[in-house]
């Protein structure tokens, strides 16, 4: 990590963009606990070192609802808050349609599950750190608008810490999420 860091600190600038997105998560499924896809919006800002090269620093927020399969038990909805940095590859920059490749790192803040229509059920998940891979492309409107189409994987396994489970339902340990995040944005460089 130290390594990454002195590397982009001395690469020269050569632009800066700042966006925002709007966004769908497809979560995989997790067996006894039941994520359905939820809509979100995300903030990004994006240093561009080279022509090929760039950072982003990106922020999403989603808040997808959670249901207890077993007892199809209602326990709100999980806050996941994704903060991400990922070093992207830029295919023919400055062209009308530029794909891109990245990957990176993430830290992931995920709220508590409570059951929505009584007080039986009580539980938090950790927050994560995750790998991040991420593709898309990228539209110049103008030359200082760029709208993008992009999709992010990030594999997630947080630890479920029951506080209160009065009905004895069955909470697993562990779910898997593993969301897929797919965005359009417009983003503005400076």
């Amino acid at each position: 990590m130290r390594l990454f860091i002195i590397i982009i600190l001395a690469l020269p600038v050569s632009a800066a963009d700042f966006g925002i997105r709007y966004l769908s998560t497809y979560i995989k499924d997790s067996g006894k606990i039941e994520v359905p896809s939820s809509l979100g919006f995300g903030a990004t800002a994006e240093v561009i070192w080279s022509r090929n090269l760039s950072t982003q620093l990106a922020g999403t927020f989603v808040q997808p609802a959670a249901i207890l399969t077993s007892s199809n038990t209602d326990l709100g909805t999980i806050d996941m808050d994704v903060v991400s940095l990922v070093m992207r590859y830029r295919a023919r920059d400055g062209s009308r349609f530029s794909p891109f490749a990245g990957a990176g790192a993430a830290v992931v803040f995920l709220g508590d599950l409570d059951d929505r229509f009584g007080n039986d059920i009580e539980a938090e998940l950790e927050t994560q750190t995750s790998l991040v891979v991420e593709a898309g492309v990228r539209s110049r409107i103008s030359p200082r608008l760029t709208l993008e189409a992009a999709a992010m994987y990030l594999p997630l396994e947080p630890e479920v810490r029951v506080r209160r489970n009065e009905g004895s339902a069955a909470i697993p340990p562990v779910i898997t999420l593993n969301p897929i995040v797919v965005s359009i944005g417009i983003s503005r460089r400076f």
